[in-house]
């Protein structure tokens, strides 16, 4: 069990990370191609790619939960930690921020603040998924279950 929770944990996070990555090259690549591509592919791509990113950041969340139950190492409680705090952000930012700027004009002060607010959030999501990849192969390799 302990093997398929952490392989299911990896792939997710895994997916989620490089979900990520591609969106920042994506948007990035979209923008550089033509200002009018960027403003007209992009909302499309995030509307896409967000409930695709609570999925992987749910299952991600949820089975790293599952197997801290079968091993509480320290670097497992760390990435439990990690991704549960990503999770939240991945949601806020798809929940408390993406939604409401739909129905704005990306000219106005608003849009431009939850822009903003969005960048921090899926900059913030990167930074953690980094350090969550740093200690999935520690996890990986500590094999004892603790008693507590």
């Amino acid at each position: 069990m302990r093997y398929l929770l952490s392989t299911l944990t990896t792939l997710a996070w895994a997916l989620w990370f490089g979900g990520l990555a591609t969106m920042f090259v994506v948007t990035r690549a979209t923008f550089r191609e033509s200002h009018d591509l960027g403003r007209a592919a992009n909302p499309v791509m995030f509307r896409t790619f967000e409930p695709y990113i609570l999925v992987v950041a749910g299952l991600a969340t949820v089975s790293a939960v599952a197997w801290l139950a079968l091993n509480r190492s320290l670097p497992l409680r760390i990435i439990a930690v990690l991704l549960v705090l990503s999770a939240i952000a991945a949601g806020y930012a798809h929940y408390g921020v993406s939604r409401p700027m739909q129905s704005l004009s990306p000219s106005s002060d608003q849009w431009k603040s939850l822009h903003a607010r969005s960048m921090i959030l899926y900059t913030t999501q990167s930074a953690l998924l980094t350090l969550t990849g740093l200690l999935l192969p520690t996890a990986m390799r500590d094999r004892k279950p603790t008693a507590s």
